[in-house]
């Protein structure tokens, strides 16, 4: 494995695991079972358990300089899901410990178990549980390519449990609504819909995921300044769609 040359024999990398961690080797084919509560579904993947509870997952390859960001990452993600569940022992039923709990479950890549939990959070009416799902549906990487109607129906569905906008709910529903018509490849309603989110949201944290959508509704619609400006907006942050952003301004350049 690349990573066994590249990353694991650095001496910082060997250090920090003999520290703070007990790293063990499994081949997934052989243990399926085990692969499959874990999450495994392709390789080089990395699971950090806290005793028998999954706590962080890391997908792909890492350099040494990447790694040791991952694994104190680890660690503060075994501090944070500790917190977590000694409040739940607590208070079982306290619906903003429970998303708390969902969000941190996607933040730190387990997937199943966020989309198992804000199933059944969303359905008890938690709005906020909802969001986690949008964000799984639109951008769990197992998903080539995200079900736009699914999208679009869902961020419908958190806006009716969300309608003024009370739990924060409402730049979510706007920027989910905008990509859920960029997927559906009808630039028309994509632009209006990321436009109306901007002048609603401009602040938001999904404002990238918006100024991207808008600029590829332009491109699309032939108008090739106005999309040059959305998405030289949305390339200006360093998330997933600044990145994506940048690759379509690579494009453009070609």
């Amino acid at each position: 494995m690349r990573m066994d040359t590249d990353t694991y024999s650095g001496a910082d990398v060997v250090a920090a695991q003999a520290r703070d961690f007990v790293p063990v080797r499994l081949n997934h084919w052989a243990v399926r079972d085990l692969g499959r509560r874990l999450g495994v579904n392709g390789t080089p993947v990395t699971v950090f358990l806290d005793g028998d509870e999954p706590v962080m997952r890391v997908r792909s390859y890492r350099g040494t300089a990447d790694w040791l960001v991952e694994l104190r990452r680890a660690l503060d993600a075994r501090a944070t899901m500790r917190s977590i569940r000694e409040r739940l022992t607590k208070s079982p039923d306290d619906p903003a410990i429970l998303l708390e709990e969902v969000e941190r479950l996607w933040e730190f890549d387990l997937v199943a178990a966020a989309r198992d939990r804000a199933e059944k959070l969303f359905a008890k009416g938690v709005a906020g549980a909802g969001v986690v799902l949008l964000d799984i549906l639109a951008h769990d990487d197992s998903e080539a390519v995200p079900n736009g109607n699914a999208l679009l129906q869902l961020a419908m569905k958190v806006g009716e449990l969300d309608p003024k906008g009370e739990y924060g709910t409402a730049d979510d529903v706007a920027a989910f609504e905008a990509l859920a018509w960029h997927v559906l490849r009808d630039p028309a309603q994509a632009r209006d819909a990321a436009k109306r989110a901007l002048e609603k949201h401009a602040g938001s944290p999904r404002a990238d995921m918006m100024h991207y959508v808008l600029g590829m509704s332009e491109h699309a619609s032939g108008r090739a300044d106005d999309a040059v400006k959305s998405l030289r907006e949305a390339a200006r942050s360093a998330g997933r769609y600044g990145a994506k952003a940048r690759e379509a301004l690579e494009a453009l350049r070609r």
